[in-house]
């Protein structure tokens, strides 16, 4: 009897499939610091779901976000550019770094608008990066937390804790895309869309090399 426990406990605990299986492990995206020090400098308000959404975009990508055909996106945009709001900050850039290794960017609106951008490129780019970009879980959460440890040495304005805390919700609710918190959407006006460069710059998709050029943080493609 006491054998035939033992061998049915090694089944259980093995075979059976119920030993506690570690998490996939990965490593969080590259030039992280450089990143979050840029943001931080020039969204001094981000809160704790900012960041994560920052993060999110940055490793997940717009796949998530990627509703329909580009002309679908280009009658979103159109709208949207419509009703946008002026800067409430100045030297709005147009183009921000979020993933360099990636080559994934926001585009900012306001800025790209002002500099002669067509909204019928920008959403084959968009529509483009949608359809090809994808992104790792595990990235995601080793960025979250290398992120974390981060927060107070850059001068976030919350804690290390508020943004654990903040990442321990979203891993239960399985890293769902977010919103962006009320006081950033105040104090900024949040107005863009994700692309992958390689698209931004492509002469089949409005060829924005102008815009490109120059911007630090960008691998060669």
């Amino acid at each position: 009897m006491n054998r035939f426990v033992s061998g049915l406990l090694a089944c259980v605990l093995s075979a059976c499939g119920a030993t506690p299986r570690e998490e996939p492990t990965g490593l969080p995206m590259m030039q992280l610091e450089e990143t979050l020090r840029d943001q931080v400098a020039r969204y001094p308000n981000m809160q704790p779901a900012d960041l994560y959404k920052l993060l999110h975009q940055a490793t997940m990508g717009p796949a998530h976000m990627f509703m329909g055909t580009a002309s679908h996106l280009e009658t979103g945009l159109t709208h949207e550019v419509r009703k946008m709001k002026p800067a409430p900050t100045p030297g709005e850039r147009e183009i921000e770094i979020i993933n360099p290794s990636k080559g994934l960017a926001r585009i900012n609106l306001r800025p790209f608008i002002l500099n002669g951008g067509k909204v019928e490129h920008l959403a084959r780019a968009v529509a483009r990066t949608g359809h090809t970009y994808r992104g790792e879980e595990t990235e995601l959460t080793a960025t979250l937390a290398a992120a974390a440890d981060l927060v107070e040495p850059l001068g976030f304005a919350f804690t290390r804790d508020d943004f654990l805390r903040t990442t321990r919700d979203m891993k239960l609710a399985g890293y769902p895309s977010h919103h962006h918190s009320s006081v950033y959407a105040q104090n900024y006006e949040p107005a863009y869309r994700l692309v992958t460069l390689a698209y931004y710059q492509d002469p089949e998709f409005g060829g924005r090399i102008d815009a490109v050029d120059g911007v630090e943080g960008i691998e060669a493609n």
